[in-house]
Parts: C-alpha cells; sequence; structure tokens
C-alpha cells in the first residue's frame, strides 16, 4: 500500500483501542506508511516457534525456570538444492486462498472501512493487497524464480478451476464436499495370542510405535498425542508440551509454542492439528492464518474473519525430549486433511480451496509448495484434473522425507477429497460426487456407473477414487474411478494384493421412494471392477466395516444388526458366507487376538413398539476362529450415551495380549424437571477373559472444575497409552496418571 497521510490519523485512533495483536500492529503500521521486515514476500524472515522449560503450574513439580528458546532458522531468505528437472521446491510459508478451516475474530474498534474503497453497496474491496508484492504469495514467502512463472503451462488448469468457480460462484461463497439363541459350540477363544491372517501370518492391528491406533500396520496415523515410549507429547491450542512419563512424578518438562511460526502478511500460527514421532524427529502439524478481508463488509463493524492459508510441518529434534530444538518448517498450501508416516517417509494430504483466480498468475490459483520462505507453485504435470471436478479446490499431496526434511514427490487433484487410506505401496483419495441436474428436464443426470442387476441408470452420490502410487516418495497418479454410493470411514477401504475392496451405501429410487442399499466392490490395481455385490444388504445403510486378510467384515443395519463375513479370497467372486444378526450394531470393529473381533456400539430395543429405538452403547466380542461362522461370544451394556470411538479409532486404546481395551464415553443425565443436564465424562476400561467382559473401572475424568469447563466446550477429545506400570489418560487440558493393575489414581498434569 503507498504512504497516504490521510490513513495517519485514522491509524492513530484505532491503536489505542486495538486488542493487542503485536504481529497485526506491525503490519497496520506498515501499510500506513511506517517500515518494517518481511512485507514484501521476498526474503522474510521465519520466526522460530518458542521452546520452553516450564515454569511452575498446578498439576506440575518442574521448578522456576527461565524459558528457553530453541534453536531456530536465521532471518532472511534460505537456500536450498536443485532437484534435477524441477523447480526449487523446498517448503515455505504459502499464499492464501483456503476459506476458513476455522474461524477466529480479529477485533478493530471503529471504522476498519476507512481503509478500504467501498462499493455503493457497501462491500468493502481493498485498494491492493496490504501485504503482497507483485508475483508474490498472499500469505508471504518468496516464489522460488522470483515470482516469473509461466502461465501458459497452466491454461488448462485455470480453464477446469473457472468452470468450477463458476458452477459453485467465485467471490467468496465457500461450498465444501464436505465421508437368537446359540447352539452349543466349542469353549470360546481366550484372550492373548497376535491375530492372524488368513494364511496364519501375524498381523499386528493394534498400535504404531508412537501409541496410535491404525488401521495398517507399519503406518502411523496422525494425532493429537504421541509417545516415544519415555515421554508423552500433546498438542493443545498453539502448543505440544511434553511430559515425562514417569507414574506419580510424572510432569511437563517442556513447552513447544507455535505462535511465532508465522511469514509474511500471516497473523498467527496454531492450533496445531496433529503430531507425529519419527525416531528421534517430532513433526507439528499447525495453519497459518490470515486476515479474510476479501470478504469482509462494514456492516461487519468491528469484526474480521481469519482463514487458515497454509498447512505447516515443524521439525523438532527430540533427541532430548526436555529441550526440543526446532529445525525447520515444510508447508503446502491448503488445510489439513490427514496424513501417514511409513519408512521415514511423511505422507501429508491437505485440502486447497481457490476462492479466486488471475489467469495471468498462477501462484493465485495454482498449490504453492516449499521450505522456509521459498515457495514453488506445483509444476503443471503434478497437477491432476480429476474427471469429477465440482468445485474450485485441490486435494495437495506430499512427500516428505523426515531425515532430510525435503520434499521427495508432491501431487495435486483439482477435484478435492474426502477419506484417505494408505496401502504399503499406494495413497488412495475419495471424494464425493453429488451428481448434477439436467436443466432442461429438471431430472438427475446419470452418474455413468452401472449397478449390476439393476436396468435404471444411477443417478445419485458416487465416491470417486485416486490411487496414488508410493514409489517410495516419487508420488505418480495410477489409476482413478468411480463407485456407487458413499463410504462411512477410511475402513471402508482396503487393498490385498494390488486390489482395493470398497463397500459402500448408495440410493436407489424407484418412483420417488428412496431406499438405502449396502454394496461391495472389488478393484484391480487400475481401479477397474473386478467383482462386486451390489445387494449386500437391501434398505440397510452401512455401518462398520474391518477387512481382515481375504475376510471382509461389514454391519450394516435397519433394525437388527448384520454383520456380514464376505470371502474375498477370489477377487473376481466375492461371496457373503454368513450373516450374523443380533440386536444393535457395531459402530467400530477391531481385531482382538487369534480369532476375535472386538465391536464396540450401539444397543438397541427388541420390543415391537420401538424396535431398533437405539438404547445406549454396548461392546461385543465375535469369535471368527472360522471366519465365515460368525458367533457372538458375549456382549455387555454400556452406561453412555455417546463414545468417540464411533467417530475415531484413535479414541480406543487395545492390548490385545493383555485381553484389555478402553475407550472414552459421555452420558447426559437430566433433572428430574428436566431444567437441568448432567453431563458425565468417563474411560472405561475392560479384560476380555476368555468368555466374557470384565469391567475393571470408570475413570471420572471431570473431577475439577477446568475439567468440567473442558468438557462443557465440547474438548473430550481422549487417549489412553500403556507405559510400564502406569496407564495414561490424555486429553486436550490434562493428563491423568493411574497406577495399573488397580488404576487408582497416581497425580493430574494440567496442561494449559
Amino acid at each position: 500500500m503507498s504512504d497516504k497521510d490521510e490513513y495517519r490519523a485514522e491509524y492513530a485512533a484505532m491503536r489505542e483501542q486495538m486488542v493487542p495483536s503485536p504481529e497485526l500492529v506491525e503490519k497496520v503500521r506498515v501499510a500506513v506508511g511506517g517500515s518494517g521486515d518481511g512485507l514484501t514476500g521476498g526474503g522474510e524472515s521465519v520466526r522460530t516457534a518458542d521452546v520452553r522449560t516450564p515454569a511452575h503450574r498446578p498439576g506440575s513439580t518442574a521448578p522456576l525456570a527461565k524459558p528457553t528458546a530453541a534453536v531456530g532458522p536465521a532471518a532472511g531468505p534460505h537456500k536450498s538444492a536443485h532437484r534435477p528437472g524441477r523447480l526449487q521446491r523446498r517448503l515455505g510459508l504459502v499464499g492464501g486462498g483456503v476459506v476458513a478451516a476455522g474461524m477466529a475474530a480479529v477485533m478493530f474498534a471503529g471504522g476498519l472501512g476507512t481503509l478500504a474503497d467501498t462499493t455503493a453497496g457497501g462491500q468493502a474491496t481493498w485498494s491492493a493487497p496490504v501485504v503482497v508484492a507483485p508475483g508474490q504469495p498472499a500469505s508471504g514467502g518468496s516464489v522460488a524464480n522470483g515470482g516469473n512463472v509461466d502461465a501458459s503451462t497452466y491454461s488448462a488448469v485455470y480453464k477446469a478451476l473457472a468452470a468450477a468457480g463458476a458452477m459453485y460462484g467465485w467471490g467468496g461463497s465457500y461450498y465444501g464436499t464436505f465421508s437368537t439363541m446359540e447352539a452349543p459350540r466349542a469353549a470360546p477363544p481366550a484372550a492373548g495370542g497376535p491375530m492372524k491372517d488368513m494364511s496364519g501370518t501375524v498381523v499386528d492391528y493394534t498400535t504404531s510405535a508412537a501409541g496410535t491406533n491404525v488401521q495398517v500396520a507399519g503406518i502411523d496415523e496422525g494425532d493429537f498425542v504421541k509417545t516415544d515410549g519415555t515421554y508423552l507429547y500433546v498438542a493443545t491450542g498453539r502448543h505440544v508440551y511434553v511430559v515425562t512419563a514417569a507414574g506419580a512424578d510424572s510432569r511437563i518438562v517442556a513447552d513447544i509454542d507455535v505462535t511465532k511460526l508465522t511469514t509474511g502478511d500471516e497473523i498467527m500460527t496454531g492450533p496445531v492439528a496433529d503430531l507425529m514421532i519419527d525416531g528421534k524427529t517430532l513433526i507439528v502439524l499447525t495453519h497459518g492464518f490470515t486476515a479474510d478481508t476479501t470478504n469482509w463488509t462494514r456492516d461487519q463493524g468491528t469484526y474480521l474473519g481469519l482463514q487458515a492459508s497454509t498447512l505447516k510441518a515443524a521439525f523438532y529434534d527430540i533427541s532430548n525430549p526436555a529441550s526440543p530444538a526446532y529445525l525447520n518448517t515444510v508447508t503446502q498450501s491448503g488445510t489439513y486433511a490427514d496424513s501417514r508416516l511409513s519408512d521415514g517417509v511423511l505422507y501429508l494430504v491437505s485440502r486447497y480451496y481457490v476462492p479466486s483466480a488471475d489467469p495471468d498468475n498462477p501462484v493465485t490459483f495454482v498449490p504453492l509448495v516449499g521450505r522456509d520462505g521459498v515457495v514453488s507453485p506445483v509444476p503443471a504435470g503434478d497437477i491432476y484434473m480429476c474427471p469429477w471436478i465440482q468445485q474450485p479446490q485441490y486435494a495437495v499431496v506430499t512427500a516428505i522425507d523426515v531425515a532430510t526434511r525435503t520434499v521427495l514427490g508432491d501431487q495435486s487433484l483439482l477435484g478435492g477429497s474426502d477419506t484417505i487410506y494408505m496401502s504399503a505401496d499406494s495413497l488412495y483419495l475419495a471424494g464425493y460426487d453429488w451428481g448434477q441436474y439436467d436443466p432442461a428436464t429438471g431430472q438427475p443426470r446419470a452418474t455413468g456407473v452401472n449397478i449390476p442387476g439393476t436396468d435404471q441408470p444411477y443417478t445419485d452420490v458416487t465416491t470417486d477414487i485416486v490411487r496414488i502410487a508410493l514409489n517410495g516418495g516419487a508420488l505418480a497418479v495410477a489409476a482413478d474411478t468411480k463407485v456407487a454410493g458413499q463410504l462411512t470411514d477410511q475402513f471402508a477401504l482396503d487393498e490385498l494384493d494390488g486390489n482395493l475392496r470398497v463397500v459402500t451405501t448408495w440410493t436407489n429410487n424407484t418412483n420417488n421412494n428412496w431406499q438405502q442399499n449396502s454394496a461391495l466392490w472389488v478393484l484391480g490395481p487400475d481401479l477397474k471392477v473386478l467383482g462386486s455385490i451390489p445387494d449386500l444388504a437391501t434398505n440397510e445403510a452401512v455401518q462398520s466395516v474391518r477387512f481382515m486378510g481375504a475376510v471382509g467384515y461389514v454391519v450394516t443395519f435397519r433394525q437388527m444388526d448384520p454383520l456380514f463375513a464376505i470371502d474375498l479370497s477370489n477377487p473376481a467372486k466375492p461371496e457373503v458366507k454368513s450373516a450374523l444378526k443380533i440386536p444393535g450394531f457395531s459402530t467400530y470393529l477391531q481385531p482382538f487376538g487369534d480369532g476375535l473381533l472386538l465391536g464396540i456400539g450401539v444397543d438397541v430395543l427388541t420390543t415391537d413398539d420401538n424396535k431398533g429405538s437405539w438404547n445406549g452403547l454396548k461392546v461385543s466380542m465375535f469369535d471368527v476362529s472360522d471366519p465365515y461362522n460368525v458367533r457372538e461370544l458375549a456382549t455387555a451394556k454400556i452406561a453412555g450415551d455417546d463414545t468417540e470411538a464411533a467417530r475415531s479409532h484413535h479414541a480406543v486404546y487395545v492390548d490385545a495380549t493383555q485381553g484389555l481395551f478402553g475407550f472414552p464415553t459421555t452420558t447426559y443425565n437430566s433433572s428430574t424437571d428436566g431444567t437441568t443436564m448432567n453431563t458425565q465424562w468417563n474411560y472405561l476400561m475392560y479384560r476380555w477373559t476368555g468368555g466374557k467382559f470384565g469391567a475393571l473401572t470408570t475413570l471420572n475424568l471431570a473431577t475439577d472444575d477446568k475439567a468440567k469447563a473442558q468438557q462443557m466446550r465440547g474438548d473430550t477429545s481422549t487417549r489412553g497409552i500403556a507405559l510400564g506400570e502406569n496407564f495414561y489418560v490424555l486429553t486436550d487440558g490434562f493428563v491423568n496418571v493411574y497406577t495399573t493393575p488397580d488404576y487408582a489414581p497416581a497425580t493430574k498434569v494440567l496442561l494449559s
């Protein structure tokens, strides 16, 4: 912005009334005629996140200590090596354009509209970007080649974006894609022993080395809690607390503050989305935020929203966990979708929504990838235009070598994605196509997907799948397809011998009678259909799925719970072998040692008047030692109305060798007169002892005012980790430590 004297008085008046925000104050000061560092997009310094040893706080026995800063990057531009045949790609902070993954408020008192030109309708439009130099990304970070990007190479990308933008209204609106009695039988399997697949191979379905319950053995998944076996790392807000796992002596030994991981015109960083640990390296996944001036209007007065513009992977050396050392930050456009870690490579997926685009400036509509303040648009050859583009949104995928913290490869899918599944060799991204209507007839258009056994064209939602070959990090799109229906979660996808098995719920409309049906599809490496069961369950929706080698277990529900056992040994001819019907249904299935399958889900009433009505929670243990003749060994009703385990498998603690499992629950109790609500937040521990469930303990988590306030805010994400002779229950606000096997409280460490 040019030096304009008329703004100086406005700024002076505003300055006295601003909510303190040093970063924003400095940017406004410079915008109205001052000077400052890092305002032109080139050569910004990346301010390191602070790492502090803890001061004394309630629940911590740490001594008073002077904060110590982490080793951080030097100020100024950072240089990096070129990858042969590619633009300089080492990550920095990227341009804006992702609308509000989370919204926050920056409060101004009085007349922000005077800093903008105003249309007759009162819509403020900035006369020039506040902190953007020509050819630079909106949120700072120098473009690797100085911003001279050849726009002609992206002409096809721009045309596809423009078409999608016209369909969904570029200009600020965000349309997101938002995936009997039992016959006499032999004695049931006892707890203990490893799970085996159909070939007898031992498979560990339980936890990663970092303490996270994962889908695929050997592939870790991002979560807000991780462990290196001795220390616990917990993300809360814009902090990562390092807690020594020392039983009753547990305490905070370090506090990583990511607030200052900003560049360019970013206002703040955080909150932390997820964590990963690989050896002695901690990876903190967070976002940069910029002011959403594009959508600000005068009638909003003192409110200015923020938009998450950049996904950041900040790397820390935790050789000394009590003193983490900042290494560098790798970034990409968009907001966090999911992550995986395998063989020292971090696979990071973000969603990047493009609100508007300048056809002559690719950095306004192409995802940016970089490191330490140097960013580059993803090359046109690495942008895959999906056949089902419905909105101006990308799924941005990078493969980052953790040891060197460099980008090995990237792919951007113009079309977006919702669900991520990764096998040892491939990353699958699945999104939904909600269909289109023919304007001439007003009827939905055929999707091009054929459902065997039906003579009507399929016109409802489809799941669109892209397979990306990992190639050790040299990512490459290998195939794409679409199948009828939508997924329940990532467990509805599974790969075996290069073939992808997919379970969906699809909708059939006959004479305006809409009916949900469940189906299974087997796709080859080219994602073409090899075999299918399109009518797995009629008028029933999928509730949970688990594949165990050549066997697939699918739970559907209408009034009774059919648990289908499906033989997938012949991909061309999948076959239902049995269907166990019992009251209720499992929302999550967990392999639990050799020959056992644990179900966590919902109990239902069975009386004629209210058959199928929900009646609290339950757990079930299924005998799958004969995989095609599943039997329910035992069930136990759970005191609770809701469980995070129904939405996130990370909330389930499992130690099948000891027969142990645990998960959090929430119970809602209203007073007799219905005027007040008493909410209980508990963590339940169970032991499976051969033929029955044993309730070990119910741990009340809301035991003090801070925990109760956390519960009232809905911050009840909970994880359980066993280390040594102690069990740790971790949340956004505290770590509760219990001794085992009695689960007696040992101490509580407050995190905020």
